[in-house]
């Protein structure tokens, strides 16, 4: 158990969650090797706490709201239409839950530590963006039709499995248009430019904080690379909340840290560089396009909206987790796309406004705790400003069933219980 303790452990595991893959069950189901990986260090984590009688959780609020959200969402399979569907999701968000106990537990009782944690994220971010940047560059050598065959058949059936491939490339959004020119978005071993923003975004935060308080320019430009494959996604959803947060960031830097140049100066060489070699400046073209509603998309996504919206007034409690495709339309399949792509309609669609309201509640008692440890520790900030991108991404996007999002999102708010902050 004691290699267990080791801040190792905590490095591969978040290194190994963007190159994770998937294990091929039947032709019909595919299997995320890190719900494997989870199960086996929840077991070993759980028994040895269990028989040293050290099996000691956080009493605080924070820890309580998580968990309570968790059983108000395994309880709405009892009014779900299709409760294999049901059944199905609570069982994916169950098993990382069992990561979530032993998060909490490792930060709470010191094992782990926000410093080594950040750190972890920095290589995690830093080596998945390479791989990204490398995938985006494709086709400048071989063509755009060309990049995106070969990472269909040659790489994301390795990352994602068979049938999960499969879906994504049927409905996929690797490639955008902007003012004439297709471009292959950065998704690394991603299914999609959404997923791989909201990964990076909070690797982003966690690293330029560790560049900060260790003075480290390795660190910085890092930051830096991991920032460019973020932007390189195209997300709008990721840019305004890059935007709000960003702002935050700043004004956070100039008051407190004036030494915290050196990072900030590569984010903002990452964006000269890269407004000067892209052609009519389209990430400032495709960042603007999040206002028009003359554009599909945004009408499209407002359309879900309203429509999710329609939903949640005529079942308060939800329809149950997994059924909303089936309400939207009767002849949908277990994979098929359909959602409000808003998480906080998602959530309250499916399982119910109170659990909506819970988890709305959890993010801002991180983001609380994060505040209260501000001056303790520079970590504190970390928490308030990736709980802070996060939560504004959601409004555009849903990632709570995501093997890369959802582990990487319960680690980041369990790191709050090594703050010891009664909230």
């Amino acid at each position: 158990m004691k290699h267990l303790y080791s801040h190792s452990i905590l490095m591969a595991f978040l290194v190994f969650l963007p190159f994770q893959f998937a294990l091929n069950i039947t032709e019909t189901i595919d299997l995320a090797s890190i719900r494997i990986l989870i199960i086996g260090i929840f077991l070993v984590w759980f028994l040895w706490a269990l028989f040293s009688k050290n099996l000691s959780f956080p009493q605080a609020y924070l820890f309580w709201t998580g968990l309570t959200f968790l059983f108000v969402v395994n309880i709405s399979f009892l009014w779900a239409q299709e409760t294999s569907w049901a059944l199905r999701k609570i069982l994916f968000i169950n098993n990382f839950f069992l990561l979530y106990l032993c998060a909490v537990w490792m930060f709470f009782t010191k094992k782990w530590t926000l410093d080594f944690f950040a750190k972890s994220l920095s290589w995690s971010g830093f080596l998945s963006a390479l791989l990204a940047l490398f995938q985006f560059s494709l086709p400048y050598f071989m063509g755009i039709s060309q990049a995106i065959a070969f990472w269909r058949e040659k790489i994301a059936p390795f990352f994602l499995g068979n049938v999960f491939s499969d879906a994504v490339t049927q409905y996929s959004s690797w490639a955008v248009n902007i003012g004439g020119l297709t471009i292959f978005r950065s998704i690394g071993a991603f299914p999609d430019p959404h997923i791989a923003a909201f990964f990076w975004e909070i690797c982003f935060v966690w690293s330029v904080f560790y560049a900060i308080h260790h003075k480290s320019f390795l660190y910085g430009v890092f930051s830096g690379i991991i920032f460019l494959a973020l932007l390189l996604t195209f997300s709008r959803g990721a840019y305004m909340g890059i935007f709000f947060i960003g702002l935050g960031m700043l004004i956070f830097s100039y008051f407190s840290y004036k030494k915290a140049q050196t990072p900030l100066l590569l984010v903002g060489m990452s964006f000269l560089i890269l407004f000067s070699f892209l052609p009519s400046n389209l990430i400032w073209e495709r960042a603007v396009s999040s206002f028009s509603l003359a554009d599909t998309s945004n009408q499209g996504r407002l359309f879900m909206w309203h429509t999710a919206w329609d939903f949640l007034q005529e079942n308060p409690w939800g329809i149950g987790v997994g059924n909303y495709a089936l309400e939207v339309l009767p002849s949908a399949e277990y994979r098929d796309p359909i959602y409000a792509h808003n998480l906080y309609l998602d959530i309250m669609v499916e399982a119910g406004v109170i659990a909506g309201i819970l988890f709305i509640l959890w993010i801002f008692q991180g983001m609380f705790v994060g505040y209260k440890a501000r001056k303790e520790t520079v970590y504190g900030w970390a928490l308030v400003f990736s709980l802070g991108i996060f939560s504004l991404h959601a409004f555009f996007d849903t990632p709570l069933y995501s093997v890369h999002i959802l582990p990487l999102f319960l680690m980041v708010i369990a790191g709050a219980s090594s703050l010891r902050i009664k909230t």
